[in-house]
């Protein structure tokens, strides 16, 4: 049962050359394990050594497989999608999520995770809704909802990087996330997510 949501409204012509609501927005996402790029802002670095953690604390006979945000790939991809909508690239914005269940081996309950695992593409032009259910202070489920069908791309990281294969279109996404801060968290983002799709 839905309980409550926020609407968020997109406009084709979207100022997203300000730094501060980008790097806000950038920041909220790393709190809930994911990361995000635009063509237009600086590519973010931050999560390059995760793998290289996950590394020390693995079985040295085992496979690691954590997929970080290259910027030429986001890069490739914003506008390979733009071309063949006949956009701009800069109408796009990508989610990626840095976790991958990472973050239940490297940190503690304190930090928040999600269990995604995959990337989603967002057209900045789309109105969009925000919408909770079993909500709590250590767990909540979320979904971005776009108002124009088959308009969000999403992608596993194995179809993405290992098959090569595209993703599927669809009008939502559904995260959750578990941790002590969860729903602070939440609330962070779902904020900066309003305040960049508005800009």
């Amino acid at each position: 049962m839905v309980i409550s949501f926020f609407t968020i409204e997109g406009y084709s012509q979207i100022d997203t050359t300000n730094s501060k609501v980008w790097i806000s927005f950038k920041n909220s996402a790393h709190n809930i394990g994911f990361c995000v790029y635009h063509i237009q802002q600086e590519a973010c670095e931050d999560h390059s050594e995760v793998k290289d953690e996950l590394l020390k604390i693995s079985d040295p006979e085992s496979e690691v497989y954590y997929y970080q945000l290259d910027t030429k790939w986001a890069k490739n991809r914003l506008i390979s999608l733009a071309k063949n909508n006949a956009s701009k690239p800069e109408n796009y914005f990508i989610l990626f999520d840095v976790d991958q269940g990472s973050f239940a081996k490297l940190y503690d309950s304190t930090k928040t995770s999600n269990s995604y695992k995959m990337f989603s593409v967002f057209d900045l032009r789309d109105n969009f809704e925000i919408k909770t259910h079993r909500k709590s202070n250590s767990s909540i489920i979320f979904k971005i909802v776009s108002d124009r069908a088959s308009s969000i791309l999403t992608n596993t990281m194995w179809r993405e990087f290992f098959s090569h294969r595209l993703g599927c279109l669809s009008s939502e996404i559904e995260i959750s996330l578990i941790g002590s801060t969860s729903l602070k968290d939440y609330q962070s983002f779902k904020d900066k997510f309003m305040n960049f799709v508005e800009k």
